[in-house]
């Protein structure tokens, strides 16, 4: 049980935290617009500025692969805390 409800946890922290990732990884990727302008000037605005332009969806993309590999993760950290408990 300790795998399932650790993998189910660790799920759960990566859909809570996912936006502010894509978030950092959209800063990173894009400093400066056609023009040379910053087109992102924090987690914030970016998070308002990809919802406004793409909706709020948008801040879920890429969140499929980094869901599988917390599963086994986050599942065998736990499990095996729980099986040196016992």
């Amino acid at each position: 049980w300790a795998f399932l409800a650790g993998g189910l946890s660790g799920m759960t922290a990566t859909m809570i935290t996912y936006p502010l990732d894509f978030a950092r990884g959209r800063i990173a990727g894009k400093l400066a617009n056609e023009q040379g302008q910053k087109q992102y000037g924090g987690i914030l605005k970016t998070i308002a500025l990809t919802i406004k332009d793409e909706g709020p969806l948008a801040l879920y993309k890429g969140v499929t692969p980094t869901l599988l590999g917390a599963m086994p993760y986050e599942g065998i950290k736990f499990g095996t805390v729980g099986v040196l408990e016992a």
